[in-house]
């Protein structure tokens, strides 16, 4: 007996319950919780996909088997018939237990399969009854938040340039191994501009620059910007 497909993937991503409206009005903390929700209904729907495809597959064994044992048995009463043999009677009958066992095993399985797929129908009912607008909720408070990041940088930018960072003398960043002219103007825009800044990087600081220039951190670090920069500092 083949199980029935269960719902796909596409559909499990919609099958969190609705975001409760009493929480924080923030919309960091609203988003957090959805995708928290969200990640733990995928996650448990995984895990029932996963125990469902390994019950199919023993299911399938199981199939396989009691065809082989029937074969068997067919194939012994033959031998019974025409023989009347001790020996193959008790083979006989070693095949019907066996048969038996893997009857109650079908069973016990059949009956773990239908708990997963009852499983898989209330969650597939939680998703059919969330609201569409609580998608697009989501959808705005991710662009909110970007838009919030954004924010944040440019008013960082223009604290480092209120602090003196925009009248240092600017350094060739192009001098530096792996720095075009687009990178550097870049560098610049965020007020690295000047062989120093680049030299005092942490390894941090190297992760959150190359995502903030959208380069990998292992091309900064397969250069070496940061020893190259040392090695261009003026004593």
């Amino acid at each position: 007996m083949a199980p029935p497909p269960l719902p796909s993937h596409s559909a499990s991503l919609r099958s969190v319950g609705p975001v409760s409206r009493n929480q924080s009005t923030g919309p960091g903390s609203e988003l957090a919780n959805a995708k928290r929700l969200l990640a733990e209904r995928i996650a448990e729907l995984n895990r029932l996909r996963h125990e469902h495809s390994e019950l199919s597959a023993r299911l399938s064994e199981r199939d396989t088997r009691v065809r082989a044992l029937e074969g068997e048995v067919q194939q012994a009463r033959l031998e019974v018939s025409s023989t009347a043999s001790v020996p193959i009677a008790r083979r006989l009958e070693q095949v019907l237990q066996q048969l038996r066992d893997a009857t109650a095993s079908l069973a016990e399985r059949d009956r773990k399969l239908s708990h997963l797929e009852a499983r898989c129908r209330e969650l597939e009912s939680q998703h059919r009854e969330m609201p569409d607008d609580d998608m697009s909720r989501f959808a705005a408070l991710e662009r909110a938040l970007a838009a919030r990041e954004r924010k944040i940088r440019e008013l960082e930018n223009e604290l480092s340039l209120a602090h003196g960072w925009g009248a240092q003398t600017e350094d060739d960043l192009t001098r530096i191994k792996g720095i075009g002219p687009k990178l550097s103007q870049r560098l610049k825009d965020r007020g690295v501009v000047t062989f120093a800044a680049i030299a005092a990087w942490s390894a941090e600081d190297i992760e959150e620059q190359a995502a903030l220039l959208k380069v990998p951190a292992s091309r900064i670090r397969r250069d070496d910007w940061v020893q190259s920069a040392k090695s261009l500092i003026k004593p």
